[in-house]
C-alpha cells in the first residue's frame, strides 16, 4: 500500500470520480435501461431460437425432398428400365413374327412352284402324248397306206404310251 502514498491527491480524485460517475452511469443504465436491454436480449434471443428452429424445419424439408427425389430418380430408372425390357421383348417377338410370317410365305411360294410346275409338267406330258400320237398315226398310216378308225388309233396309242411309260 505504500504505492497508494506516492500517488497524486488529484489523480487519486480523479480515480474516485470516474468510479462515482461509472457507477452512477451503471445504476442509470439498470434503473432506466436495464428491463429494455433485458427485452430486447430477450427478443433476440427468441428470434435467433425462432430462426434456427426455422432452418431446422427447412433442413428436415429439403432433406425429405431430397429423399423424395431420390425415389422419384429410383421409380424413373425403374420405369426406364421396364419400358427398355418390354421394347426389346416386343422387338424379339416381332422378329419372331416376322421370320414365322417369312416362313409362311416362303411355304405358301414354294408350294404354288410345286403346284405350277406339276401343272407345267402335265401339260407338258399332255403336248408329248399328243405329238407321239400324232406320229404315230402319221407313221401307221404311212405304212399301212390306209386311214385307220378311231378303234385303231385308240389301240395304237394305247401301245405307244404303254412303250413309251416302259422305256
Amino acid at each position: 500500500m505504500s504505492w497508494l502514498v506516492k500517488l497524486d491527491a488529484d489523480l487519486i480524485r480523479q480515480v474516485i470520480i470516474q468510479a462515482a460517475t461509472f457507477l452512477a452511469f451503471f445504476m442509470v443504465v439498470k434503473v432506466f435501461f436495464a428491463d429494455k436491454i433485458r427485452k430486447m436480449l430477450s427478443d433476440r434471443q427468441e428470434a435467433v431460437e425462432k430462426e434456427i428452429t426455422e432452418a431446422e424445419a427447412s433442413n428436415t424439408r429439403a432433406k425429405a425432398l431430397e429423399e423424395e427425389y431420390e425415389a422419384c430418380m429410383k421409380g424413373a430408372l425403374d420405369e426406364k428400365a421396364a419400358i427398355l425390357k418390354n421394347a426389346s421383348e416386343d422387338g424379339v417377338r416381332t422378329k419372331a413374327q416376322i421370320i414365322a410370317d417369312a416362313h409362311l410365305e416362303a411355304s405358301v411360294l414354294l408350294g404354288d412352284a410345286r403346284k405350277e410346275i406339276s401343272r407345267e409338267k402335265a401339260q407338258a406330258e399332255r403336248a408329248l402324248k399328243d405329238q407321239v400320237v400324232d406320229l404315230a398315226i402319221s407313221a401307221a398310216q404311212s405304212v399301212s397306206g390306209q386311214t385307220l378308225t378311231d378303234e385303231d388309233q385308240r389301240r395304237l396309242i394305247e401301245e405307244s404310251i404303254r412303250l413309251i411309260r416302259e422305256a
